[in-house]
């Protein structure tokens, strides 16, 4: 059972996510969508021209969500956030759990396979939606951000674990649990366990070899990190991979402001007087 430190942090990273999805939504229709623009191109220039207001569309809104997912963000709430978007008269909301028989239709039907979902029916082609999956009768928003269930595998998908690995005889050594608070708000990860693990220990001088680690501190995240597209389209600037997925930061080079060692040298590296 997790304790109330745990359950506050997951109420946290939930609502967190609940923010940024209905962000999300609301810029796509409330921002995009005032107005319909059509861009006219010449020999000379691009020419930005009005084709016609958005009017009030009508539409129907069910979110299917799951309790085997108590982590993933609550999609209701995202449903409460899309009411007050001015041209979107919802004349109907659901909210409803991934086990009950209409969901397991809707499912099957549009061959949903990440939960949770939020499915738009009505005249969606009149939205400037956007990361939304259209269907015959409206769009799908799916392809929501980690954690989330994977139908098909009945698996929970983003959780990834962390491992900070660094030397306790290195006294001026950055606070290598830094990597935390980036990971969670730069990239929106999930950390779902954390170890911390010193290079003079077994498991620490297997890591180090197993990896090829040069540097210290330094964190590892397990394959899980593979599902987060924020993370890999930077992570050839900011580490490598394992063969087993093990993500491992070796982006010294791009940090300021840090001391950290050089395992190879057995130099203390002050990047503020480079």
């Amino acid at each position: 059972m997790a304790n109330k430190k745990d359950e506050e942090t997951i109420k946290l990273k939930k609502n967190t996510l609940i923010i940024a999805i209905a962000v999300l939504i609301a810029i796509s229709l409330a921002l995009a969508g005032l107005y319909y623009y059509k861009n006219i191109k010449t020999s000379k220039k691009v020419e930005t021209k009005e084709i016609g207001s958005i009017e009030s569309v009508d539409v129907l809104i069910t979110a299917i969500i799951t309790k085997k997912c108590p982590i993933c963000f609550d999609m209701a709430q995202v449903v409460q956030e899309m009411k007050t978007v001015p041209f979107l008269n919802i004349k109907q909301s659901n909210v409803i759990d991934a086990s009950s028989r209409e969901a397991k239709e809707l499912i099957k039907t549009h061959n949903i396979n990440k939960i949770p979902a939020l499915i738009i029916q009505g005249d969606t082609g009149k939205l400037p939606l956007k990361g939304f999956r259209d269907i015959k009768d409206g769009a799908i928003l799916e392809d929501v951000p980690p954690p989330y269930v994977n139908i098909e595998k009945q698996k929970v998908i983003g959780l990834v674990n962390l491992t900070y690995l660094s030397d306790e005889s290195c006294k001026e050594c950055y606070d290598v649990k830094q990597h935390k608070d980036v990971l969670e708000i730069a990239f929106g990860i999930y950390i779902a366990n954390e170890e911390e693990i010193d290079i003079s220990s077994e498991k620490g001088k297997e890591l180090v070899e197993k990896y090829e680690i040069t540097k210290i501190p330094t964190v590892l995240m397990t394959s899980e990190a593979k599902d987060y597209p924020s993370i890999q389209m930077m992570w050839e600037q900011l580490g490598i991979v394992g063969e087993d997925g093990t993500h491992i930061f070796t982006g010294f080079d791009m940090t300021k402001d840090i001391v950290y060692k050089d395992l190879e040298t057995n130099q203390i590296i002050n990047t503020r007087e480079e």
